[in-house]
């Protein structure tokens, strides 16, 4: 029977295979090429500068804005031969006619090496033709930054109600502890030492992986859970509420804000190709620790909950399994391991919104930057803090929105993950480090997964009730 269900999966996903290759270009799509145009008139407006100032040779200026062009061309090439999803068709021809201007400016440059004047209006248009790129693509920044916001607040009231078991004080203020505390410390530590602080005390959570060691569950029983197949349920809507979790925690290994706050933390730690080494085995040991947590807490819940059928309602809950194995001690560390977990997250969903927004919008950003040279940066993510504040403060359930994050961050996670898909087997972007024929195809088997899990997330959503059925 599960080999008939293997089957059935992997035929599907074939057929999903060819029905995808045959879609029409939708707005993933349209981001990835937007996302290029963006990227070349901002390179061509710092070689601009550069060539003002004198600091470039002419061989070198023309290359480089031909080479720029070339991208333009393609770009525009590939705008112009897409099928284009119904309703998007002005999206497109609006691209490709940026593209196109952008491409034509460029040429113009040949001839302005030297002629400070012409590159400066040169640099002039090219900056309309960035800002104009803003429209385009306005809708999956709005989207990721209201899932990062949502999670964000989700945190700040995990933050308080840790507190609240700990200390006792009134939910309401200890929110405003949370947010004065998260604000503190992004201002006044530097990205390097936020990494260092969150990142070693928020290894504090490996007490639930020795507790779920220590609680003794049925390993044969745990082994054969690796083996994919369909439980055994009396009814439908189980089927359903299964399909509804197993969403859910897909979705929460790997989260929109993460490759976000990621990517624009390799620059904050200003990574080089030489780091290459260094990155693979942080991803593959950060990776790893957070799935096996994960496993860890799945198996405390089964021990703990499973036998009397009940369904922890509260962050807290967690901390039970800890308390058991090893008493107070279990308990507190266990509790200080989610506050700086729950601390560390709100940290990068905030600074995540302001990434995102900076470069979106070609702002100055950057925590090695001074507050006063990264002003807009700075405001944002003050900003994003104050809204996640506010929006916990109301008295919303913190664990129900942490569930609608999760659940709307798959749906836009395909956008997410598919530009980096992309540029990281692009020979031409990534060299010598494009990816391989497996690391090519384990890609794509992942972006199959997420795409089948976000088109199933908001009717299950809706049939199960957020899992409540």
């Amino acid at each position: 029977m599960q080999a008939i269900i293997v089957a059935l999966i992997a035929g599907g996903m074939i057929f999903w295979i060819g029905v995808e290759m045959g879609k029409p270009a939708g707005r993933e799509d349209l981001k990835v090429e937007v996302v290029d145009i963006r990227s070349n008139v901002s390179e061509a407006a710092k070689v601009i500068e550069a060539a003002t100032y004198g600091r470039l040779t002419a061989k070198y200026f023309l290359n480089e804005t031909a080479m720029l062009q070339e991208n333009l061309a393609k770009t525009s090439k590939t705008l112009g031969s897409a099928k284009v999803e119904p309703g998007l068709e002005a999206k497109f021809a609006e691209a490709r006619q940026l593209a196109e201007s952008a491409a034509t400016e460029l040429g113009r440059l040949s001839s302005s090496f030297g002629d400070k004047q012409a590159m400066e209006e040169s640099k002039a248009k090219l900056a309309e033709i960035f800002e104009r790129t803003v429209t385009v693509a306005l809708e999956t920044l709005l989207a990721a930054n209201l899932v990062s916001l949502l999670t964000c607040a989700a945190e700040v009231g995990g933050i308080a109600i840790i507190l609240r078991l700990i200390l006792g004080w009134p939910y309401r203020a200890l929110i405003l502890i949370g947010f004065l505390f998260l604000l503190l410390s992004v201002w006044f530590l530097s990205f390097k030492w936020i990494e260092r602080v969150f990142g070693l005390f928020g290894l504090l959570m490996t007490v639930f992986i020795v507790s779920a060691f220590y609680l003794r569950p049925d390993w044969g029983q745990v082994a054969s859970s690796f083996i994919p197949h369909v439980p055994r349920v009396e009814s439908r809507q189980e089927y359903y509420s299964y399909a509804y979790f197993v969403i859910a925690l897909l979705s929460s290994i790997m989260l929109p804000y993460e490759t976000y706050f990621y990517a624009s933390g390799a620059i904050e730690d200003r990574w080089e190709p030489k780091h290459i080494k260094l990155n693979r085995v942080v991803v593959i040991i950060g990776f790893t620790l957070g799935s096996v947590l994960s496993a860890g807490l799945i198996l405390i819940g089964a021990q703990m909950f499973l036998p009397t059928k009940l369904e922890p309602n509260l962050p807290g809950a967690a901390a039970l399994g800890p308390a058991m194995t090893f008493g107070k001690t279990g308990l507190i560390v266990a509790l200080l391991g989610m506050f700086f977990a729950f601390s560390g997250a709100a940290i990068e969903n905030a600074l995540t919104g302001a990434y995102n927004l900076a470069q979106f919008l070609g702002w100055p950003w950057g925590k090695f930057r001074k507050p006063a040279g990264a002003a807009r940066f700075t405001l944002a993510w003050i900003g994003m803090l104050a809204l996640a504040t506010l929006i916990i403060i109301t008295g919303v359930d913190p664990v129900m929105v942490v569930e609608y994050s999760i659940i709307f961050s798959v749906i836009i996670l395909p956008l997410t993950y598919l530009p980096l898909l992309m540029a990281a087997s692009d020979k031409e972007l990534m060299g010598p480090f494009v990816n391989g024929r497996l690391a090519m195809s384990l890609g794509w088997f992942y972006l199959i997964l997420v795409c089948l899990a976000a088109l199933g997330a908001v009717p299950l959503l809706v049939i199960t009730h957020g899992g409540k059925e």
